[in-house]
């Protein structure tokens, strides 16, 4: 989408003048109603609003973005390369030579030349993409198609499960499952990270009647690459990188966070400090479950559930 041209803008200007709703001025002009709100909201609305101001404003952002400076000269490259080549780093490199860019446009310049093996010699470059679609996940279904009944949480037994870590580089995980409508929470010990070991809890745990496992909704990881096995119907997965799409079981890793600081080493962890952990959340009063507990949630639900049967 272009941006909005001077005659445009004055076109505005004048059907306010000519008390035209939005809509309409958008029909004329054959711009999107969007645009034109962001214009009128960028500009101080409809009643203050003045062609002149927004085109001088236009022209000042224009002025000072990146897209506009001129482009840095390759001979400032070599120097920077010369001293990351050294194992200096980009922001060594730009005090040694004296030079007046940023230490990101020197990350992004590596990034796009595909210097690779420079990149690998700074301490901040990862070489593991950080998103992207792991094997496992065409056999799950895309969380934008989950039905209405999990969205309005009303029925118990749609869960949301993540893993948590400790130390970087080790490979012991916690991994915690929650009942969106109870906030009820099951934790289990994988010792060695493995998608097996996560798929066996999830067998250990469905068979328990009282909390049914009718949905699961989890992230991209690879430690959940043996749920298509169990789940076949009902599994549903996260987009890459956006894990606020299962906000319930991610509020939970902040509480579980209160008795294992991140950072710290799982390596001695047992399930019976996870049972009892698991234990004092769902026996904790929620506010978002008008300060009943889970368990006690769970109870209700379970036996309401029953009563209808």
């Amino acid at each position: 989408m272009t941006h909005l041209t001077t005659n445009e803008r004055y076109q505005i200007e004048h059907d306010l003048r000519l008390g035209l709703s939005t809509a309409q001025i958008a029909q004329a002009m054959g711009r999107s109603i969007r645009t034109i709100q962001r214009e009128l909201s960028n500009n101080g609305g409809r009643h203050a609003y003045d062609a002149r101001q927004a085109i001088d404003k236009r022209r000042e952002r224009a002025r000072i973005s990146s897209k506009n400076h001129p482009s840095i000269e390759d001979a400032v490259w070599e120097k920077v390369l010369s001293r990351v080549k050294c194992k200096l780093s980009p922001d060594q490199a730009i005090v040694v030579e004296s030079l007046s860019i940023s230490i990101s446009a020197v990350y992004r310049h590596l990034h796009r030349t595909k210097k690779i093996k420079l990149l690998r010699h700074l301490r901040h470059y990862s070489s593991t993409p950080r998103r992207g679609t792991t094997g496992w996940v065409k056999h799950a279904k895309p969380i934008k198609q989950r039905p209405r009944e999990v969205l309005t949480r009303d029925c118990v037994g749609h869960m949301e499960t993540d893993s948590i870590v400790g130390k970087r580089n080790e490979h012991h995980k916690i991994l915690v499952t929650i009942d969106r409508a109870t906030r009820y929470v099951r934790l289990g010990w994988v010792r060695d990270g493995s998608s097996k070991t996560v798929a066996c809890h999830f067998e250990r745990w469905m068979k328990d009647e009282r909390l049914p496992i009718l949905s699961i909704t989890t992230d991209q990881g690879s430690e959940f690459a043996g749920l298509p096995r169990l789940f076949t119907d009902n599994l549903y997965a996260c987009d890459p990188g956006k894990p606020y799409q299962k906000g319930a079981v991610e509020n939970m890793n902040g509480l579980i966070r209160q008795y294992i600081t991140k950072g710290k080493s799982l390596r001695h962890v047992t399930q019976a400090q996870l049972n009892y952990i698991a234990n004092e959340l769902n026996n904790r009063p929620r506010k978002r479950l008008g300060y009943r507990t889970p368990a006690q949630l769970l109870s209700e639900m379970t036996a309401a559930r029953q009563f209808e049967r």
